[in-house]
């Protein structure tokens, strides 16, 4: 509905993690509106050694000051609770549908552009590889030494990416 009111009839999406879901399963349901779409630390569906890798991040006080702080800048004091109450969804779409965004990813016809920190603790590579096995026309790149924030670790070469594969 945004889209339209701005009178954008079609448009390209990015999303990183949960956002790469996102915009998998956007894409697969409106494939006139989405022309591209780039996907980073996303996952199709769920194994039990996510669900543990993830609870390992559920005391925020643990993490350190520079990954928590952004978060807590936005969220304010919640944060910790809300952090918790999403790894509580992580384990109940566990339990629920594991394979929550697997029957998306053919649907998708748009060029897709997967990129992935080798590195990703949260997200093993095995994830973008199915999503780019199984999108026709997409395209996985990996950085080498790169992990779950890949674009804030290596801002210019993951914008030189982005931007020549919208421009193509």
């Amino acid at each position: 509905e945004l889209m339209k009111v701005l009178d954008i009839s079609k448009f390209s999406v990015l999303g990183w993690s949960d956002g790469g879901v996102s915009a998998i399963v956007l894409a697969s349901r409106f494939p006139n509106v989405v022309r591209k779409i780039i996907v980073w630390g996303a996952y199709a569906f769920l194994m039990n050694s996510d669900v543990e890798i993830r609870e390992t991040t559920r005391d925020v006080t643990n993490w350190s000051v520079k990954m928590r702080e952004p978060f807590e800048a936005i969220y304010g004091t919640g944060f910790p609770k809300m952090w918790s109450d999403w790894l509580d969804a992580i384990r109940e779409i566990y339990t629920t549908d594991k394979n929550f965004c697997t029957d998306e990813l053919p649907k998708v016809s748009c060029p897709t552009l997967v990129i992935h920190g080798a590195k990703d603790p949260l997200c093993p590579v095995l994830h973008p590889e199915y999503i780019a096995k199984n999108i026709k026309d997409s395209k996985l790149h990996l950085f080498p030494e790169g992990k779950h924030n890949v674009h804030l670790r290596f801002p210019k070469e993951f914008n030189e990416l982005v931007d020549r594969f919208l421009k193509e």
